[in-house]
C-alpha cells in the first residue's frame, strides 16, 4: 500500500478554489467552463459529461458534455445501460468509482461494440470520441442515482485514474451536483409556468418558500402532508429543520469532508428524505427562494442512510460504513479513504459500539434493517 495517506495540500487548495467557484455558477455554462478549466486540468482528464433526469421534478432528460461535440454526447445516453462502470455507480454505495479502480477499462470496448449492434444508427464521427477513451471517472447523487458525472481521459493518455483522482471527484461531488442542481432548475425557471405544472401533477411532496417560510407554491402531496395552503407559513418543527439546512446548504471549507447532518425529517408518522434547491423565478428580483422536496424513506440506500444518522456516525464512519457494505476490508478502505489502517481500524470499532453489534455481519444486518412505519 502506499505509504502517503493523505492527498497533497495544493490539491486541497485547488479542491477548495473550486467548490468557491460552483457555488457562485449562475447557468449551465458557467458549470461547463468550470469543468472545462479546473476540473479536468485538476485530475488530468480531457472531457466529459454530465446527466440530470430528474422525473419528479421535470419530465425531461438534460445531457451536457464538456470538451465533446455535441453529436458525440448523445452516445452517452444509449450507453448507460451497457456500461458496467455507470451500473456499478448507481447500484453501489460508492459515490465515486472509476476504471482502473473498480473496473477494467477493457470492458468498455465490448460494451460500446454491444451498443453499435442495437444502434446502427450512430455514424463512426460520432463514436470517435468513445472509442478514443482511456479512463473514466464516474460520480452520482445519493439516494436517488438521478444525477451523475462522467469524467474522461482520452488518447493519447493511457495512464488509469488512481484513488487520487477518485478521492478528489469524492470532495468535489456533493458540491457539483449542488451546483448542477441549481443551474438547470434556474433555467428550467424561466418557463415557469411548465415546471409549476409538472410538480403540481408529482407524486412526491414540492413546494417553493421564500427566506421568511411562506410557501409561495405547493402540490397536493406536500399539501396532504402539512394542511397548508399557498401563502402561508411553513409549521413549526418543520419550518426551523428547513432553515437549518438552508445555513448548511454550504458546508464549512474548513471540514471539507463533511456534507452537513442527513436531511432526514420525521413528521411523527413517516420519516422523509428532504432535497432544497436554490432557485430564482423571473420575478423574484433576486429574492431568495427554495425549492423543497421529500420523499418517503423507501430504497434501500436511505433506509441505511437513516440507520447510521439513528447511530449517530459522524461523516468519516459513514463513508467507511458504505465501504464495509460494498465488502471492502480495512486495508482496502484506508487506500481509498487516504488514511491508515490505525485510524480506519478505531473508526470500525467506533461503529460497533454505536450500532450495539461485534462483527460486520451484525453491521450489515442493522444497515438493512427495514424501517418501522
Amino acid at each position: 500500500m502506499n505509504e502517503n495517506v493523505s492527498l497533497p495540500e495544493s490539491d486541497y487548495q485547488t479542491i477548495l478554489a473550486i467548490i468557491d467557484k460552483l457555488y457562485s455558477c449562475e447557468c449551465v455554462t458557467e458549470v461547463k467552463q468550470i469543468f472545462e478549466q479546473n476540473i479536468l486540468k485538476l485530475v488530468d482528464a480531457q472531457g466529459g459529461v454530465f446527466l440530470m433526469w430528474d422525473r419528479d421534478i421535470l419530465d425531461f432528460q438534460i445531457i451536457e458534455g464538456f470538451n465533446i461535440k455535441d453529436s458525440s454526447v448523445k452516445t452517452f445516453k444509449n450507453l448507460l445501460p451497457y456500461n458496467q462502470l455507470s451500473i456499478t455507480a448507481i447500484n453501489s454505495n460508492r459515490p465515486v468509482v472509476a476504471y482502473g479502480v473498480d473496473h477494467d477499462i477493457n470492458e468498455l470496448e465490448s460494451e460500446i461494440s454491444l451498443m453499435i449492434r442495437e444502434h446502427p444508427e450512430y455514424e463512426q464521427d460520432d463514436l470517435s470520441y468513445l472509442h478514443n477513451i482511456t479512463g473514466v471517472i464516474a460520480a452520482v447523487d445519493r439516494p436517488e442515482p438521478n444525477l451523475g458525472v462522467g469524467i474522461h481521459r482520452l488518447q493519447p493518455c493511457l495512464e488509469p485514474f488512481t484513488l487520487r483522482e477518485v478521492r478528489i471527484m469524492e470532495l468535489l461531488r456533493p458540491h457539483i451536483i449542488k451546483a448542477i442542481r441549481f443551474v438547470v432548475l434556474r433555467e428550467e425557471f424561466h418557463k415557469y409556468k411548465s415546471i409549476t405544472e409538472s410538480l403540481t401533477n408529482s407524486t412526491s411532496a414540492f413546494a417553493l418558500v421564500n427566506e421568511c417560510m411562506h410557501v409561495l407554491f405547493l402540490n397536493a402531496a406536500f399539501q396532504n402532508l402539512f394542511s397548508l395552503q399557498a401563502g402561508q407559513l411553513l409549521q413549526e418543527p418543520f419550518s426551523a429543520f428547513v432553515k437549518q439546512k438552508i445555513s448548511q446548504y454550504r458546508p464549512d471549507p474548513a471540514d471539507m469532508t463533511s456534507a452537513g447532518d442527513l436531511p432526514f425529517y420525521n413528521s411523527g408518522k413517516e420519516t422523509f428524505w428532504m432535497t432544497l434547491i436554490p432557485v430564482t423565478c423571473p420575478d423574484t428580483l433576486d429574492e431568495p427562494r427554495w425549492l423543497i422536496k421529500l420523499k418517503p424513506v423507501m430504497e434501500q440506500h436511505s433506509r441505511s442512510a437513516l440507520e447510521m444518522e439513528y447511530a449517530k456516525l459522524t461523516h468519516r464512519e459513514m463513508e467507511i460504513c458504505w465501504l464495509v457494505k460494498d465488502g471492502f476490508d480495512e486495508k482496502e478502505i484506508a487506500t481509498r479513504l487516504f488514511v491508515s489502517p490505525h485510524t480506519v481500524n478505531t473508526h470500525i470499532k467506533n461503529i460497533y459500539r454505536k450500532f450495539g453489534v461485534h462483527s460486520r455481519t451484525e453491521l450489515i444486518a442493522a444497515l438493512y434493517k427495514e424501517q418501522s412505519s
